[in-house]
């Protein structure tokens, strides 16, 4: 199923999406998932955010996918930090979606999107690769860096906090970039 997903990764179907309500359904779909986990997630959302054309079914795998991706790489007692923000100047919304946990190393970086490339013991290495495609699908851009090292931390954000600057430099950040018309 996964192999099909990735050769076709969205429909032809876009239509208006509420991405703070989507991610409020991922959001509650992995606290699910991972029934033994403490998983506390923040957010902060740019109530300016207008929706998107999209397919909704591939934006849920997308977000459910790095946040699956997320909550592996910190363990059963896991913070992650969404936010949203509305570029109207750029046309487009971004997502930045942190996690605290183990750090992405910069020898695989550029792997990532690899099909078939995991670090996973039981991976299957086609989740990020379907995640940039869905991505590609929609004209916009994802990327992973790691969260910069800053003297002061941070402990009130909002959406024009950029969520490398909250706190330590561990963890991973997410950054997707989607157009709006």
């Amino acid at each position: 199923k996964r192999l099909l997903l990735f050769s076709k990764p969205t429909s032809n179907q876009k239509e208006e999406v509420d991405l703070h309500q989507l991610l409020r359904i991922t959001t509650d779909w992995v606290q699910e998932a991972f029934p033994g986990y403490q998983i506390e997630f923040s957010t902060s959302f740019d109530e300016r955010l207008p929706a998107v054309q999209a397919d909704a079914k591939a934006m849920e795998h997308l977000f459910t996918n790095i946040l699956k991706n997320a909550v592996e790489a910190s363990g059963e007692n896991c913070q992650i930090a969404i936010s949203t923000t509305y570029q109207k100047n750029r046309k487009q919304v971004e997502i930045q979606i942190r996690d605290f946990g183990i750090s992405m190393s910069d020898e695989i970086k550029h792997k990532i999107f690899d099909p078939f490339f995991s670090t996973k013991d039981n991976g299957t290495g086609l989740g990020l690769s379907i995640c940039n495609e869905i991505i590609k699908a929609h004209d916009g851009s994802i990327c992973f860096k790691k969260p910069q090292a800053s003297a002061a931390t941070i402990q009130q954000w909002d959406h024009n906090t950029n969520l490398g600057d909250i706190g330590s430099p561990a963890g991973t950040v997410c950054c997707i970039t989607l157009p709006v018309s």
